[in-house]
């Protein structure tokens, strides 16, 4: 599918017809969260609160805890957290929805991850993707514009945080249960949305696991499927007529340190799906670049320049071949760094005392490899590639990927 165009439809729209926006990732932190604490969050969104309110549904993707605890969990990777203002955010947009199944809702254990569920509907809006336990965590959100129903599903990779039967947490990825409960959701005559959180941060492309198994979802009865994680724009297809958007990258997610950050972790787009009672007929994309204490929108020239490059991204979508070597390119350089960290295990002492805590934490880098599928499958796949002495070739192709990090849509800050 090509996006010569903002606003693209594949067929013709029903008489009851609506919108839903669905925005990437917000946790607001250093200028951007002074910004909010100093109550200039209308300033801060003032360029793209019309896309929200054009809208009929409001979607967000919400990865931060809301808590003042101080109860951070072990886990590789940053514990994230914000203070309850920030919650302004969710009731300025007029967000709907907050989507919490993703790495960062358990940061600071079960009780805040409730805690931020609360915070969230005190603002306005309704939680899914998270829950009590792992029943409740996974529980469809049920939708409703006009005489059409919406299922709306919420899922997050095995990474921390996940929830468990005694224990408060996010719904995580299990491929079999979420087919049986898609075909579940449909049989009941409702429209099924599916969002989920996954994927290489910073790759410009999903891996090929990616595609099969999202495009298995909507082979199964999903209507569309809308992933974020990335920290960056990946591309989007139109599979047996129905979207998939692969990631649109951050939506306010200002960096700690803006120089260390790649171009891509400032830019992204806003999608919303244009639907009627058989389902998406069409979609508009909004790109945007976040500018650390505010949002723009783009001219004509930097907008043109950006759909050039989603063709770029959507165009391998099609084209297994093409994607499984972008996918080796990446292993040559981000997978060897996760095959190196399968050196943290204690290779001289098999029974420690795993009752203790540096012991533990020390296996965790491993384990989130492991149970991670975004992880385990570049690893795998690196392996598979050192075994078949490709590494050195691919890694002299790895400029391909740099060059697209650093698109020129993106204006430095």
């Amino acid at each position: 599918m090509k996006f010569v165009d903002r606003c693209c439809n594949w067929r013709e729209k029903g008489a009851e017809n609506y919108s839903i926006l669905f925005a990437g990732d917000i946790c607001p932190r250093a200028t951007g969260l002074d910004a909010i604490m100093e109550g200039k969050v209308a300033e801060v969104f003032k360029e793209v609160k019309p896309v929200f309110d054009a809208a009929d549904l409001r979607v967000v993707q919400w990865e931060t805890t809301i808590t003042e605890s101080e109860t951070p969990i072990d886990k590789t990777g940053p514990n994230l957290k914000v203070p309850y203002k920030c919650a302004e955010i969710i009731s300025h947009l007029k967000a709907d929805v907050a989507l919490l199944a993703n790495n960062h809702i358990g940061d600071f254990g079960p009780d805040a991850a409730l805690e931020t569920i609360e915070r969230v509907q005190a603002a306005g809006a309704k939680a899914v993707g998270a829950g009590k336990n792992i029943e409740d965590a996974a529980k469809p959100l049920i939708l409703t514009c006009g005489n059409i129903t919406i299922s709306l599903l919420n899922y997050g990779e095995n990474e921390y945080g996940a929830a468990r039967e005694n224990r408060a947490g996010v719904a995580t990825l299990a491929i079999f249960k979420i087919l049986d409960q898609i075909r579940a959701e449909k049989a009941k005559g409702n429209l099924v949305f599916i969002a989920i959180h996954g994927g290489h941060e910073t790759n410009p492309f999903p891996s090929p696991r990616m595609v099969e198994t999202y495009r298995a979802f909507i082979d199964a009865g999903a209507d569309l499927l809308w992933n974020c994680h990335t920290h960056c724009p990946e591309g989007i297809e139109l599979w047996n007529g129905k979207p998939i958007v692969y990631c649109p990258g951050n939506f306010f997610f200002p960096a700690g340190n803006p120089e260390w950050s790649l171009p891509t972790w400032f830019g992204g787009y806003l999608v919303t799906f244009k639907f009627d009672a058989q389902g998406v007929y069409g979609m508009e994309v909004t790109p945007y670049q976040q500018i650390q204490t505010s949002i723009e929108l783009f001219d004509a020239e930097r907008e043109k320049k950006f759909f050039d490059y989603l063709d770029v991204l959507s165009s391998p979508l099609s084209d297994p071949a093409a994607l499984q070597h972008w996918f080796d390119i990446w292993c040559s350089g981000s997978g060897l760094y996760h095959v190196r960290s399968l050196g943290a295990v204690d290779q001289e002492n098999w029974e420690p005392d795993w009752r203790n805590r540096d012991v533990v934490k020390r296996h965790l880098g491993v384990r989130n490899i492991n149970t991670c599928e975004s992880h385990h499958d570049m690893v795998r796949r690196t392996l598979l590639l050192i075994e078949r002495y490709e590494i050195t070739a691919l890694k002299d192709e790895k400029y391909k990927v740099q060059e697209l990090q650093k698109p020129d849509w993106i204006r430095p800050l």
